[in-house]
């Protein structure tokens, strides 16, 4: 449920050996996912136990959580699919790196955008993340992995970018609004 609730939606990491206390994860030059890495990283911080470094953590989190939001009021709404990726790949990355205080984090290399395919393993799970994300925001009616199934990964990246629209802060909304009225109303360069 965790990763669920979370703003960052699985993305195709290649990932080189990670210690984590008792938990380990090695690819092998295979492809995961971020919220694989992440589900990891869970683990072990509970294992830890470790109170100041879980509040360090989470004011961390936090933190990068407005960075999102900020990105996405300034550049994400009308960000094209590439840059959007970005957007998304930075602030998993540093959401990422959270977990790991002491310690440079994982060299983590993004698979490109154009890497997912749908109906591979990065889009099948990016469809039951969306799925979890109907029934945590209370969807009518709540949709089902299944639902997102025959949507690109970029379309669900947009509609993912779309629901966070909806829990901006009332200043992040008027610069996405004033952004959006800037755009309509200077028209682009020929």
């Amino acid at each position: 449920m965790i990763l669920l609730s979370l703003p960052y939606p699985p993305l195709p990491i290649r990932v080189d050996r990670v210690e984590a206390d008792a938990n380990l994860i090695s690819t092998d030059d295979a492809t995961t996912t971020t919220h694989s890495l992440l589900a990891i990283c869970l683990n072990a911080a509970v294992s830890r136990n470790n109170i100041k470094e879980n509040t360090e953590r989470k004011l961390k989190a936090e933190t990068i959580f407005q960075k999102l939001l900020h990105d996405m009021a300034t550049r994400g709404f009308d960000a094209s699919d590439a840059e959007l990726y970005t957007i998304y790949c930075r602030n998993s990355l540093n959401h990422i790196a959270a977990y790991f205080p002491n310690t440079p984090p994982p060299q983590i290399e993004f698979r490109p955008l154009h890497y997912i395919t749908t109906g591979d393993a990065t889009h099948a799970k990016m469809c039951e993340y969306m799925a979890g994300q109907s029934v945590l925001f209370d969807d009518n009616p709540v949709k089902t992995a299944q639902d997102f199934a025959h949507k690109s990964y970029a379309d669900l990246l947009r509609m993912l970018r779309d629901r966070l629209g909806h829990i901006m802060t009332v200043e992040e909304q008027a610069q996405a609004e004033l952004k959006e009225q800037q755009r309509v109303t200077d028209p682009a360069p020929a």
